[in-house]
């Protein structure tokens, strides 16, 4: 009797514990969010110059996708290195500007001509070149064998755990196959954190993208409607990753937990 009653009081003391952990978890996602959210409001007025720079993109990203489909096979091929660059230069820069607004609260027209972005290129490159290896061996040997479903959402999982990759870059300052490394270790500590950047992502693909996109269906002229409708609600989500990222990675939860203490 005495081991059953040992044994009852040790679950329940762990159960307890468990919940307390969950909490704790709990309280610190919704705490993070909430400042990073603030911290987003507050630097609102940088957000038409950021959705003005990703109408550019997709201007670029159009042009480069009509010059390509106009090429012939072979040289279509190369084209998509081409495209595979632009798209990672496109990536650097906007990333560059975000940064700027991250960091300095601060983002000037003048900034959309800087060459800083240049910088953030190689470490882009090397990391995303990585995971575009192990994307295409999935698609080579185990797409083929999985269901469509399995493949599915293996693939939307994937993408959900790539979301700090640039972050780790453009303000974890983590270089190549380093900035992979350091995500795997972001998402071990912050999963919990980090989930409600991957639903609100998960909203805008489901609900939102979709009824934007209908306008195109109106009109082609509208696309660029469609472009800056996007590029604010993006842009709002990234500053959002850029200020949730910037504290997590720089704090533990036991620490925060501290600080809150004397709040």
């Amino acid at each position: 009797m005495k081991l059953l009653k040992h044994i009852s009081n040790y679950v329940r003391h762990r159960l307890i514990q468990q919940k307390r952990k969950l909490m704790n978890i709990l309280t610190d996602t919704l705490k993070v969010n909430r400042d990073a959210l603030k911290e987003t409001l507050l630097k609102l007025r940088h957000i038409p110059l950021l959705a003005l720079a990703y109408v550019v993109y997709q201007l670029i990203l159009f042009a480069v996708s009509m010059i390509g489909a106009n090429l012939g096979a072979g040289i279509g091929f190369l084209w998509g290195f081409v495209n595979y660059l632009v798209n990672i230069a496109i990536m650097a820069h906007f990333l560059s500007l975000l940064y700027n607004v991250i960091r300095y609260n601060r983002l000037t027209p003048q900034d959309l001509f800087n060459r800083q972005f240049t910088r953030l290129m190689p470490s882009l490159l090397q990391a995303f070149f990585f995971l575009y290896i192990i994307e295409l061996l999935f698609s080579i040997f185990l797409s083929p064998i999985l269901p469509s479903i399995s493949s599915f959402l293996i693939l939307l999982v994937w993408e959900a755990l790539k979301t700090p990759v640039q972050e780790s870059v453009y303000l974890g300052n983590q270089y190549g196959t380093g900035a992979l490394r350091a995500t795997f270790e972001f998402w071990k500590s912050n999963w919990a954190q980090w989930s409600l950047i991957i639903l609100a992502a998960a909203v805008y693909q489901i609900l939102i993208q979709p009824l934007v996109g209908r306008l195109t269906l109106l009109s082609i002229w509208l696309m660029p409607v469609v472009w800056l409708v996007s590029g604010v609600l993006i842009s709002v989500w990234m500053v959002w990753r850029g200020e949730l990222f910037d504290v997590l990675d720089s704090s533990s939860m036991r620490s925060r937990e501290f600080r809150r203490g004397f709040d």
